[in-house]
């Protein structure tokens, strides 16, 4: 066990990584100039995970569990794990996505006890039948909150359109009934499933030594007595290629309409590799230059009232699942849909500007660069590494030897101008 430098091609970074006994990686990122240090322990284990084998037994849990887990590990016997947190001067968060969940602290000083406090309330779990009891009644009103406001639901409901069978079309939340579900044994078989170290990362940024973080983390899960890991096999349904709806509409109490385009693209198999982040950084750029706020098409539709600053594009590529979304507020929802579908066919047919394509190019890497001078930055930046199972620095090669004809092949592929689906919001009559 011993820490090994990860090359920084033009960025001169220091950092560092290691593989624990137990299997955690941990990956240390020396900034000896910044005052805060940032930590982020993290499970490969989000929402889309209810379904699983373990030693030939299958389990199919309710959904939502992976963020009522999370909720879940900050209640111990002695109190809220938050105000130990806020006792040592640090800050605290949490966060459960499709496919992750990560837990996360900063601070300026007391390190050390910040990172064993990480460490301990992840890995050691305290969960009781009126703990629970008491948790669905937060999370229901959380459920309830979110379902009131409308480009979350904008959202939710496009990808109910794209997806049939996949679970990435149900609320990270779950929903009422499937968190009514949920017991203290349903948490602990989860917990003993996807929290072992083996399926986790750990990164530390800041002014620290990483030779000392590793020695301590190492003394730490030493001393937590981790048992060996159980190997687990997940399940995800056959989803058809083809959306499920081509559109869904939702009245609402809302002043303009809202609306949602969205592709679904075949899944890449497997969605991690310097391969798969390549095709995803085209696609970025690609629509970057088709709709981004210098692109001649964003410039035309925001003139002409069409798009406003609500206008936002972004993509997935997950295991099981990809789609490219945009969206935003408009008068005119038909205008709308036929204007981006008609900017898009320009664009996989007439090809994308090469002198444009150059700035946004560069656009991207400066603000990949820039991201560095952040620790917070920094950090998720390391841990998306861990989970593509790439170089944290592949970005910045990646950019630097893309060309054009990659960009638009990306755009063709993505999209498919065939089959889409259209969710709206659209307002109730008063």
């Amino acid at each position: 066990m011993k820490l090994e430098p990860i090359a920084s091609p033009m960025l001169s970074e220091d950092v560092w990584r290691a593989k624990l006994p137990s299997g955690l990686e941990l990956t240390v990122g020396r900034k000896a100039d910044h005052a805060r240090s940032f930590g982020i322990l993290s499970t490969e284990y989000g929402s889309i995970d209810g379904d699983f084998r373990v030693n030939g037994t299958e389990h199919r849990v309710p959904d939502g569990v992976a963020h009522f887990l999370e909720h879940k590990l900050f209640e111990k016997e002695d109190g809220d794990v938050s105000d130990r947190f806020h006792q040592l001067g640090a800050d605290t968060n949490a966060a459960t996505s499709y496919t992750t969940t990560s837990y996360l602290f900063s601070c300026s000083d007391r390190f050390e006890p910040c990172l064993d406090l990480l460490i301990d309330f992840v890995l050691v779990p305290h969960f009781t039948e009126e703990g629970v009891a008491k948790e669905q009644g937060i999370i229901a009103q959380e459920i309830n909150m979110y379902q009131d406001h409308p480009d979350y639901r904008l959202f939710t409901n496009l990808l109910g359109a794209l997806y049939a069978e996949h679970p990435v079309r149900v609320d990270i939340a779950g929903t009422l009934e499937s968190i009514a579900k949920i017991d203290a044994e349903t948490l602990y078989t989860c917990h003993r499933t996807f929290y072992h170290p083996s399926n986790m990362a750990l990164v530390v940024v800041g002014p620290k030594d990483p030779e000392a973080v590793l020695e301590q983390v190492a003394a730490r899960l030493e001393y937590l007595a981790i048992p060996d890991a159980t190997p687990v096999e997940r399940v995800l349904p056959n989803e058809p290629l083809a959306v499920a709806r081509h559109e869904i509409a939702e009245l609402r109490t809302v002043s303009r309409p809202r609306v949602a385009i969205g592709f679904k693209a075949a899944a890449q198999e497997p969605p991690t590799g310097a391969e798969s982040l390549r095709s995803n950084v085209a696609f970025a750029i690609a629509m970057e230059l088709a709709f981004g706020r210098s692109s001649p098409a964003h410039h035309d539709l925001y003139e002409r009232g069409i798009i406003d600053e609500s206008f936002s594009f972004s993509q997935a590529s997950e295991r099981g699942f990809a789609f490219a979304a945009l969206g935003g507020e408009t008068e005119e929802p038909e205008t709308f849909q036929k204007e981006l579908l008609s900017v898009i066919e320009g664009c996989q047919t007439k090809g994308l500007d090469s002198g444009g394509f150059a700035r946004a190019r560069n656009r991207y890497l400066g603000a990949y660069v820039r991201s560095f001078d952040s620790v917070e930055a920094c950090a998720h930046t390391y841990l998306n590494a861990f989970h593509r199972k790439v170089s944290p620095f592949s970005v910045y090669e990646i950019v630097d030897s893309l060309e054009l004809g990659e960009v638009e092949q990306a755009l063709r592929d993505r999209i498919d101008l065939s089959d889409y689906a259209v969710s709206e919001i659209l307002p109730a009559a008063s």
